[in-house]
């Protein structure tokens, strides 16, 4: 279950940062099916930053709590650390995005 944790946290880590840095902007759905007229109202380095961000804290908190959860032996919380992070994390993405979309 540690290969597995890990592996999704830099997973996420690393296509946080590759969206913002690398400019893998057509990897956010959504943007890549928008019209030229659409992509321009959205501000995409905003939104990207905030991306990066949330992947980022999401994958380092996968490693936090899964050691902690481990450091405390509560092992059978352990297999629910990935559901629990992005399951939060990817709501609070999507809601704190909203305002980078003027369309």
């Amino acid at each position: 279950m540690e290969a597995a944790n890990i592996a999704t946290a830099l997973i996420l880590i690393v296509l946080g940062l590759l969206i913002k840095h690398g400019k893998m902007y057509n990897a956010i759905a959504g943007y890549n099916t928008m019209s030229p007229q659409e992509k321009k109202k959205v501000d995409i380095v905003g939104f990207s930053t905030l991306m990066r961000n949330s992947f980022v804290i999401m994958g380092a908190l996968i490693i936090a709590v899964h050691y902690m959860l481990e450091y405390f032996e509560l092992f059978y919380l352990i297999p629910f650390v990935i559901l629990i992070v992005v399951g939060i994390g990817i709501p609070v993405l999507l809601f704190r995005g909203r305002k980078y979309n003027r369309n």
